[in-house]
Parts: C-alpha cells; sequence; structure tokens
C-alpha cells in the first residue's frame, strides 16, 4: 500500500513538474510580427523609436516633414529689408536624425548655405542651430525652428571684423 501511495505521489509531482515546464516554455514572441525601421526596436510587440523617429513601426523621421522652401520677407537689425526670400532646408543621412542643410537665398547677397543640426526634434516642430560659414570676409551662424510643418523662422548673425555684427530676422516664413 505504501508503495502504491509513493508511485501516485511521484506521478503526480513528475506530471506537475512537466505541465509547469511545458506551460512556460510556449510564450508567444509578440514581436514575431511586428517590424520596426530606422533602427527601432521591439518589445511586447510594440515599437519604441529613437528620438527624431515616429510612426507605428518608426517609419516616420521629423526632419523629413521640414524637408521644403519656405517663403517670406525678413529685416534686420539696421532697418533694412530682404523681401521675396526663400530659406530651402534639405535632409541629412545622418542616423542620429539631426542633420539638415540649409540655404537661404538672398538677392543682395547670393545664398548662403549652412549645415543645421536639429535640437528638439518632434512632429509639431523643432529648433535647431546653423553651423559657421565665411563668405568672402562675412561670417554666418545662427538659430532657428520649425513650427507645425507650415513655417520656418531663422535668426542669422552677420559677422564682419571691420564693422558690428549684423542680426537678420526670417521670421514666419511659409512652406510652398
Amino acid at each position: 500500500m505504501k508503495s502504491i501511495k509513493f508511485i501516485l505521489i511521484s506521478t503526480c509531482l513528475i506530471l506537475s513538474v512537466f505541465c509547469l515546464v511545458w506551460g512556460t516554455s510556449c510564450t508567444k514572441d509578440t514581436c514575431k510580427t511586428t517590424t520596426c525601421i530606422n533602427q527601432g526596436s521591439c518589445s511586447g510587440g510594440a515599437c519604441f523609436c529613437k528620438k527624431g523617429i515616429g510612426g507605428v513601426n518608426c517609419e516616420v523621421i521629423y526632419r523629413d516633414l521640414y524637408n521644403y522652401s519656405y517663403k517670406g520677407t525678413g529685416s534686420d537689425n539696421t532697418g533694412k529689408s530682404y523681401p521675396e526670400n526663400i530659406m530651402t532646408f534639405t535632409s541629412g543621412t545622418d542616423t542620429a536624425y539631426t542633420q539638415m542643410g540649409f540655404s537661404w537665398n538672398n538677392s543682395g547677397v547670393g545664398a548662403v548655405n549652412l549645415a543645421l543640426t536639429l535640437t528638439n526634434n518632434t512632429p509639431s516642430g523643432s529648433s535647431f542651430t546653423l553651423g559657421s560659414i565665411k563668405i568672402d570676409t562675412f561670417t554666418y551662424t545662427g538659430t532657428g525652428s520649425f513650427v507645425n510643418n507650415v513655417s520656418a523662422s531663422v535668426t542669422l548673425i552677420e559677422s564682419h571684423p571691420n564693422s558690428p555684427s549684423v542680426t537678420i530676422s526670417l521670421h514666419n516664413f511659409l512652406k510652398q
């Protein structure tokens, strides 16, 4: 009688351990059917995107939302007007998704081309800093922002070694 009890208890224990191991080994891979792009990663069936990227599958690169020409009129701190100017922004190729190109076409100066680094990059807007470039004896640098994929604003500083700096305001230029 003791051996039958021992066999039944042993069998129950062995079956319990088997069921426990078998039940926990069948967890589903929730990321099996989820494809995250642009260096996004999957966890629990959802994509987690890098900064500057969004969308269900990380398919939206925010800087591409601003990759347009913007037209408007600017002015500077000396009272000079810059009518009918165009600013053009182009997407970069970096995998940090923070680099862009900037070109300001001013009829009085010609084209000013600067590298741009996005500093807070979201789908509703972004701020940025402009690198520095020397054209003849003038040096240009600046900052700016995009607002709701509709407008762009830039403040350029034009420096010359023999004269005071000029602050050029190119604000609320509209996307074309």
